[in-house]
């Protein structure tokens, strides 16, 4: 499940969530209509006549008598029903509301499925509201199935500086609903399941009020309650053994802050024993800055910069420890050349020996223990061990010397 996906199932079943938030009273009757062509100033048919009852129905009054008003609708489109149909546009969010009943405009009929999207208050909230967040939580369920279809053209509210921020947070709390019903579903069963159940609930409780309020044009109201639903849901995701996103790049800045500390002990150790640990000192100071950064960005709610910033401390730290010691690589390089060499002299002079009928028994021993110890020193020096190289290529110079000295 990408994040991509949910946020384009999300924004498709926006509007079907203003349909569910919006639900008339029963003294609101829908208008059943269907819609096959876009309708503008001056066409005529019957479904401009159904088109005219919707919006009366749904308070955007064409005219209060006469032609155009209730019971009394025609089959011709003209300014009175433009008018009404630009303030059902506005009203919706529909940009730009000209007053032609176009492919936005139908879409979000369709969504509305033919129900009333006034924002004004209904005067029955209590059976309404119960019958709508049924409707909810029917739509959250459908959310996965959502998921995989194809994304629209966007018939969201357009985003302005009221209402941009908070329809986001709502988005992002329909995710993070989703996530925390899949993390107690997976989740063995445990004391904490019973806080994330009531704290899911409170979210979709609280979800429901912000997209009223978003709907109704209230955005403070609607910003408050879709930051509490987003907090309750994130609670219970974490109270259901989710990692939140914050907690993992917190935990993963601490991890790399863990191997800064030991990189460090380690270049003190190796400059107490003589070796050379200058450029390891200047990488892991290199490597605190990032970390350090790293968790500002943390502090700033910037978790992607801060992950990044973890990865490049905890590379330059890798870096440090591997520059420890480094002119080892070539002090271990000389010594297992010099091993090969004197190997080779050693096999010469055995040769030499078996030549003349000497007796060569423990010289082939101690060039067998010289070879064996030199492939120890490369196989040290293929793994980065170079003092362990250094080692083991001493002692096949030994062994070498060892075989001459037995002939």
């Amino acid at each position: 499940m990408t994040r991509t996906t949910i946020s384009s199932a999300a924004g498709i079943m926006f509007f079907t969530i203003a349909a569910v938030v919006s639900v008339p009273t029963t003294s609101e009757a829908a208008t059943s209509c269907t819609f096959s062509r876009d309708l503008a100033l001056g066409a005529e048919g019957e479904d401009v006549r159904c088109l005219q009852k919707y919006l009366n129905d749904s308070g955007f009054t064409i005219a209060a008598t006469g032609v155009g008003s209730p019971g009394y609708e025609t089959t011709q489109m003209k300014d009175l029903t433009v008018k009404a149909l630009t303030k059902w546009q506005e009203a919706n969010s529909i940009s730009p509301a000209t007053g032609a009943f176009g492919p936005k405009s139908r879409a979000a009929f369709a969504a509305l499925a033919g129900g009333v999207s006034s924002p004004k208050p209904t005067t029955t909230p209590t059976t309404v509201d119960t019958e709508a967040k049924t409707k909810l939580e029917t739509l959250l369920l459908q959310l996965k199935a959502l998921q995989a279809a194809t994304p629209p053209v966007s018939n969201t509210p357009k985003p302005t500086t009221s209402n941009s921020g908070v329809q986001k947070t709502i988005l992002d709390t329909l995710e993070m609903i989703d996530d925390a019903e899949d993390q107690i579903d997976k989740a063995a069963t445990d004391a904490n399941l019973i806080s994330a159940k009531e704290e899911l609930s409170d979210a979709k409780e609280d979800l429901f009020d912000a997209i009223r309020a978003y709907f109704k044009g209230d955005m403070t109201r609607a910003a408050k309650d879709a930051e509490n639903a987003l907090d309750n849901a994130r609670d219970s995701f974490e109270d259901a053994g989710g990692e939140s996103e914050d907690d993992k790049v917190e935990r993963d800045l601490d991890d790399v802050e863990e191997l800064i500390e030991q990189v460090e002990d380690a270049i003190d150790d190796a400059d107490d024993d003589g070796k050379n640990v200058s450029e390891a000192r200047k990488l892991i100071k290199k490597a605190q800055t990032e970390l350090d950064k790293g968790y500002t960005a943390y502090e700033d709610e910037e978790y992607e910069e801060a992950e990044d910033l973890a990865d490049e401390a905890r590379e330059l730290a890798n870096d440090a420890e591997d520059e420890i010691g480094s002119d080892n690589k070539a002090d271990a390089k000389a010594e297992i050349r010099d091993a090969q060499d004197a190997i080779d002299d050693a096999e010469a002079a055995v040769e030499d020996a078996e030549d003349d009928d000497d007796d060569i028994g423990d010289a082939k021993s101690y060039l067998s223990k010289a070879k064996k110890a030199l492939d120890n020193a490369e196989n040290s020096y293929d793994d980065e061990e170079y003092d362990d190289a250094i080692e083991h290529a001493e002692d096949a110079q030994d062994y070498a010397k060892d075989a001459e000295d037995e002939l």
